[in-house]
């Protein structure tokens, strides 16, 4: 019987082998959902990547605080690519992930307004 122990890019490593195997048909429909629901998300946020738009930084704060390091970074990167003046102020008053992650994006922001 194959259990999944976990997942590294392309490759599951199995518990009754041990051995790595490419993606298929055997991963769990429930793991293959998560993952996609993820990536569309993430994906949306993408698309807020340099060019401003107003709704981009309501659509991705609620993503600096998610477990998923990779929506964090995806969050970041389509807040910091909008007007500092819109999003600053809220950075500076959320709770501590939160803020931090946005803190990073205020730093790159100023960083690339400098530069």
């Amino acid at each position: 019987m194959r259990h999944v122990l976990h997942h590294r890019g392309r490759h599951t490593k199995e518990r009754s082998t041990g051995h790595l195997r490419r993606h298929g048909a055997n991963v769990p429909a429930i793991c293959t959902k998560k993952r996609h629901d993820a990536r569309a998300l993430r994906h949306e946020m993408e698309a807020f990547d340099g060019h401003e738009d107003a709704k981009a930084v309501d659509f991705a704060w609620p993503q600096l605080a998610s477990t998923d390091r990779v929506l964090r970074y995806a969050a970041r990167i389509a807040i910091e690519s909008q007007p500092i003046e819109q999003w600053k102020s809220r950075a500076l008053s959320k709770p501590i992930h939160a803020a931090l992650t946005a803190l990073l994006a205020v730093r790159a922001s100023a960083a690339r307004n400098r530069g």
